[in-house]
């Protein structure tokens, strides 16, 4: 729906950012309330000494700092199990796990960094049963330092909701806006999946999961490091589909800062952050020769990358109970040959530029002792421009190469992204209940001439048999593939037309705003000490298209059943909407019918400028009343604790969506002939964003933590994915056929069905210390397609069809014998399989005390690390060949990188 709906779009906002505006309660003194209890301790060093300036975080409330007898106080919180986080420099950070009834005169004891160095993997911060994880400490330091490995090993903790194919939300410092990666150095702890189903998050939790990063505060004294990390060519394997080695480097430069700010109650943190990356993507195509013959093309191109990142953060303890942060981050990267690799030949990529700046404050107000209260605002500026290698019409041979130029073309998109959140947090009794309002305002800026260049699809078709000379013979016709086709067309030959030819015209400029309001409620009961329900609503309203009757229920449970608290069972279920994306928006206006209309022509002869014949029109539309997908997500899940630190856990996860985002042509021809008669316009495809997808299944997963040991600490996890559905990643996914769905349940493109995680850290001899990542990826699902467009709707994903040895034109295949046209019935959707994929990333560290006589917050160290990823240099493929009958079909055309080595060395002070 557009934006002249009669629904005045400011007065809603206006009304919706209302409670944002309502000034804060008093905050005067008041008594504790029944039920209430106070967590109060004090921080010190293993000679009992107080350690002053200690930075505590209680669950998600605002830092605070010991004083200077290294004593904390938090008045008043709920009456339930709190994870206390304590982090001070020259001293290893620690997490505890503190019950109700231990929660007054604590004595926090933390060890000399150098001495331990231990991965905090303990029940406090691992929740096996619900995928519930907290990484701070030298897990975090273990991390990858590239922020784009470090997302994917973050990836991989995330795995319990959903697999390794889903895409996590990566949120900062407790905003719900999706972010980019802020620099690890920066990072004090994450938080991988917490309470999915509570009514504050918007997200299914099996989506991806959920990634929440918390900044480091300032310390007490100024402190830093410096740091350099360098991988050289002869450290890293070749490429797996490469025939030789390429002059792989990759260097990282920065240095982070923090300490006080003039003022004891003011303190500030800044991070900087440099890459220079010189990787290659392989083609790996099949081209002809100046001859007209079939050659493989084998090449390495360069892909350098330039990153800049940047994040700094000041606080202000403005009173007692009020504490003022204002954060910031850039982002800024520039990209070369973007896409090529595979059969994308480097003339058909094109270059990008990318930069992120985000503003965020946050104020946190104790009203009292039972009622808190959070607010954030935060602005996000996004503004990507692409410009391709090459202007020229582009050329897709399918299955063997695409040449001429980038199909993006010039384009420009600038998005600003408005975000307040406004929090209240009260407790009292045996309730702790949470009540927020979340507004986002997104305004899109976009200038495309994606399709304007032109597209020349070549995708196989018939023709006569060719003597030597190239002259037909009188009375045979043969089937042939895109690349004969494309020989033909090239040299004049009977059969040489391509398949279609298409385009856009209009004016590139494609402007609009989205926006998004909710409130929610949550509460937390705890019925008895071994008993706690919870319970949320929410309700969500958005603009473009407008869907204003959007209201979500959750519900959970756990329950400790022995006394000993060794077993845990807990059920959760909730109703959860996905909103209507920004980019299916402005893919909708990309091809509205007025601005810019998609034309093709089929059959078309290849030659330069607009070829003539019958132009079928290409726009592309909403449903009316277009509005949220909703789904209903259900876990139950179970949980034992040994003695020491062992935990093993399991849990079910039932899925089911209904109303999904898809691709109809709602106007496809009656007949085959996309120049036949159709139910509307006789020569336009009207390709639909309709809610007619479903999605149901079941994920299962098996996990065991272990951190008995000071010395070894061990997690692994196992997520067996059945998701079924007729849907699929994106919603411009259409099935074969608009008029059936035959065929078209099958497993999600690219969620693997088994996956494996496992992760850990040993300390060794001589004061090294060894981590690793591993993660294993099987039964990842693709798509077996022909390349033409049999039913003439314009989407050229048919599959193939079953058939036997004497079937003309049958082609032997592991999932038997496949014909393009005339076999036997069409085969299901997705019944490709990926090989499997196996990761191995470690990281070896020595950490040296260059002045150990210092005090600890004097201290300065160096330390050393060889880091590496893909150690087992095991070739995990990433795209295969789909298309029947053409050069590339059922083997690797992309992977991930072999083995890289990075070394690097830090000075902290």
């Amino acid at each position: 729906m557009r934006s002249d709906v009669p629904f005045s779009r400011w007065r809603f906002r206006i009304f919706c950012f209302l409670p944002l505006l309502l000034p804060p309660i008093s905050n005067g003194q008041q008594s504790c309330p029944n039920g209430g209890i106070q967590v109060d301790g004090r921080v010190v060093d293993r000679t009992g000494a107080a350690i002053v300036g200690a930075v505590l975080t209680l669950d998600q409330l605002p830092p605070a700092r010991s004083n200077q007898r290294g004593e904390f106080i938090y008045s008043c919180v709920a009456s339930q199990q709190h994870t206390l986080h304590v982090a001070a420099s020259g001293f290893a950070e620690r997490t505890l796990a503190i019950a109700p009834s231990r929660a007054g005169n604590l004595r926090v004891v933390l060890q000399i960094e150098s001495v331990q160095e231990e991965v905090n993997v303990s029940s406090a911060q691992v929740n096996t049963a619900t995928g519930e994880r907290t990484l701070a400490g030298s897990e975090v330091t273990d991390l990858a330092d590239d922020p784009d490995d470090l997302q994917r090993q973050l990836q991989s903790y995330t795995a319990a909701a959903g697999g390794l194919g889903g895409v996590p939300i990566i949120t900062v410092d407790g905003f719900r806006l999706e972010s980019r990666m802020p620099p690890k150095n920066a990072i004090s702890f994450i938080r991988i999946n917490p309470d999915l189903f509570s009514a504050e998050f918007t997200e299914a939790p099996y989506d991806g999961g959920r990634i929440e990063i918390y900044t480091k505060p300032g310390q007490s004294r100024l402190h830093g490091d410096l740091f350099f990390n360098d991988s050289e060519a002869g450290f890293n394997a070749k490429d797996p589909l490469s025939t030789r080695r390429a002059a792989l480097t990759r260097r990282r430069t920065g240095f982070d800062l923090s300490g006080p700010l003039f003022h004891h109650d003011r303190d500030f943190s800044l991070s900087l952050e440099r890459r220079e990356i010189n990787d290659f993507a392989v083609v790996n195509a099949t081209v002809l020769d100046t001859a007209g013959n079939r050659t493989s093309l084998v090449q390495n191109v360069p892909t350098p990358q330039h990153l800049w990142e940047a994040n700094a953060r000041v606080s202000f303890l403005t009173s007692p109970r009020n504490v003022l942060i204002a954060g910031y981050t850039a982002n800024v990267n520039q990209f070369e040959n973007v896409s090529a690799g595979g059969i994308t030949l480097q003339e058909a990529a094109y270059g990008r530029s990318q930069a992120e700046h985000t503003l965020r404050l946050s104020d946190v107000t104790t009203l009292s002792p039972h009622l808190m209260q959070e607010f954030r605002i935060s602005v996000r500026y996004r503004d990507e421009q692409d410009t391709p290698n090459s202007t020229a019409t582009q050329a897709q041979v399918a299955g063997a190469f695409t040449s001429g130029g980038a199909d993006i073309q010039t384009s420009r998109n600038r998005e600003t992204v408005i975000q307040a959140l406004d929090d209240v947090v009260l407790t009292r009794k045996q309730h702790s209940l949470k009540l927020g309002v979340q507004v986002e305002d997104y305004f899109e800026r976009i200038k495309t001439l994606q399709g304007f260049n032109g597209t020349y699809l070549f995708g196989g078709g018939t023709g006569p048999e060719l003597d030597a000379q190239g002259n037909p013979i009188a009375g045979t016709s043969i089937v042939f593939d895109g690349l004969e086709q494309y020989r033909r067309a090239q040299r004049n030959l009977a059969g040489g037309t391509a398949t279609t030819f298409s385009n856009v015209t209009g004016q590139p400029g494609n402007n609009f705003n989205q926006f998004r309001a909710s409130l929610y409620v949550q509460d937390q009961w705890k019925l008895s000490d071994r008993l706690q329900v919870t319970g949320g609503l929410r309700y969500a309203v958005q603009t473009e298209p407008l869907s204003v009757s959007n209201i979500t229920p959750r519900l959970g449970a756990s329950w400790v059943p022995d006394k000993k608290r060794k077993w845990s069972l807990s059920g959760r279920v909730g109703l959860f909407l996905t909103p209507v994306a920004t980019t299916t928006i402005a893919e909708a206006r990309r091809l509205d019918g007025t601005q810019r209309t998609g034309q093709t022509i089929y059959t078309p002869l290849y030659v330069s400028g607009v070829p003539g014949g019958t132009i079928i029109k290409t726009i592309r539309s909403n449903a009316p009343s277009l509005t949220q997908s909703p789904s209903i997500q259900s876990q139950l899940a179970a949980g034992y604790s040994w003695a020491k630190g062992w935990n093993i856990s399991a849990s079910w996860v039932h899925v089911r969506q209904w109303s999904g985002l898809r691709t109809r042509n709602i106007n496809s021809p009656l007949g085959n002939d996309p120049q036949g008669l159709r139910p509307g316009p006789r020569y336009e495809n009207i390709l639909q964003f309709q809610q007619t997808g479903a999605v149901i299944g079941d994920l299962e997963t098996v996990s065991f933590a272990s951190s008995a040991s000071k010395r070894i600490q061990f997690y692994a996890l196992y997520v067996y994915v059945d998701l079924q559905g007729t849907i699929d990643k994106e919603p411009t996914f259409a099935p074969q056929s608009s008029n059936t769905d035959a065929g078209e349940w099958a497993q999600i493109s690219g969620r693997s069905r088994h996956n494996i995680v496992t992760s850990g850290q040993a300390q060794l001899p001589f004061g090294l210390t060894i981590a690793h990542v591993f993660r294993v990826l099987g039964g990842t699902p693709y798509n077996l397609v022909t390349g033409i467009d049999r039913n003439g709707d314009g989407n050229f994903n048919d599959r193939p069809e079953l058939a036997t040895a004497s079937t003309p034109g049958a082609i032997d295949t592991r999932y038997g014998w496949l014909v393009s046209n005339g076999g036997n019935g069409t085969i299901a959707r997705n019944v490709g399989l990926m090989p499997w994929n196996i990761y191995l990333d470690t990281n070896l560290t020595r950490r040296f005390v260059l002045n150990p006589k210092a005090a600890n917050d004097r201290r300065q160290t160096l330390s050393l690390n060889l880091r590496s990823a893909n150690l087992l240099n095991h070739t995990n493929v990433t795209t295969m060949g789909s298309i029947l009958d053409s050069p590339s079909f059922d083997r690797a055309v992309l992977a991930d990188p072999g083995r890289r080595l990075e070394f690097g060395v830090r000075y902290a002070f």
